[in-house]
């Protein structure tokens, strides 16, 4: 006799992944452009309480999607951009309130390239770029 499959027990199970990162359930919310940065690709307070939200109600971990790497080259208006002249205090107040009940927020890195936002930029076909890890890494170590 085979037995049931207790999903609830299942998705409550901490993961821990080969990074050594935990997370506290299997509860996630993938990548997704939720487009609500400033324009000037900031966070703003409704982005922040979206993904608080997320986190009150159990998440373990939140992906933001499409955090642009290159501000001339966003897949929309609303995209969050990481750079040197990202505000730090929102992307902290943001990666804040996501973090609450032990939640993880992670993002996905992404550059529009020929898809980018035609109003903001001049792509041309398949756009080439290079990520250097230190400017990334600059801008994480402000946080």
């Amino acid at each position: 006799m085979t037995q049931p499959l207790h999903t609830e027990n299942l998705l409550n199970r901490p993961l821990e992944l080969p990074c050594g990162a935990i997370i506290k359930n299997r509860l996630m919310k993938s990548a997704m452009s939720d487009s609500l940065a400033d324009g000037e690709g900031n966070p703003t307070q409704a982005q922040s309480r979206l993904y608080e939200r997320w986190a009150e109600g159990g998440i373990g971990l939140s992906v933001v999607g499409e955090v642009q790497i290159d501000a001339l080259f966003p897949e929309n208006p609303g995209n969050l951009v990481l750079s040197e002249q990202s505000d730090i205090k929102e992307l902290q107040a943001l990666t804040s309130r996501a973090a609450i009940n032990n939640a993880h927020i992670w993002l996905q890195l992404g550059h529009a390239g020929g898809l980018a936002y035609q109003p903001l930029s001049k792509p041309k076909g398949h756009q080439l770029f290079v990520l250097e890890i230190s400017s990334v890494r600059g801008c994480l170590s402000k946080t």
